[in-house]
């Protein structure tokens, strides 16, 4: 299943207003997008902007890309990592995608054998570069992204997630 790609302007208004709708505990990310110099730093959505169902949040840490999966439909939203990837990443690289269980048995299926991680513990690293551990999540939120060095934890609780 090939799907459309739409690379977000990280400046744009309209982004901040649509993660602070649709994903109001990912707040954390619109920091990031302070580290888009640095990091080349990018946000992918699906072609239905702005009614999307997966926002995928890329950078590069040394030669290594990251890729976050953020959606509402597994399959979906694999679809659209992978025309990530495929589009939108040199083929030498080999990314590092964090997300959850169900999203790297999407991957699987489609014979992608890319590095992943799910992410395990919470924390922040406070300005001082001091780490901060926090509390489990509360029932019906599932763990989205950390990225370890400036940007604080991400969670989200999406619909039906038990």
């Amino acid at each position: 299943m090939e799907e459309t790609v739409i690379e977000v302007d990280t400046s744009r208004r309209e982004l901040k207003d649509f993660l602070y709708k649709h994903w109001p505990e990912t707040i954390e990310i619109i920091h990031g997008l302070k580290l888009a110099k640095e990091l080349n730093a990018k946000v992918f959505t699906d072609s239905s902007w702005p009614d999307v169902k997966t926002v995928i949040y890329t950078y590069k840490e040394g030669e290594i890309p990251f890729i976050y999966p953020f959606g509402t439909d597994n399959s979906k939203t694999v679809a659209i990592v992978k025309s990530v990837i495929e589009s939108h990443l040199d083929k030498a690289q080999q990314p590092m995608i964090i997300g959850c269980e169900e999203v790297f048995q999407e991957l699987n299926k489609l014979g992608m054998n890319q590095k992943f991680s799910e992410p395990g513990i919470r924390y922040v690293y406070t300005q001082d570069n001091t780490k901060i551990n926090r509390p489990a999540l509360p029932e019906g939120y599932k763990t989205d992204s950390i990225h370890s060095s400036d940007i604080e934890y991400v969670a989200s609780k999406w619909p039906g997630t038990s």
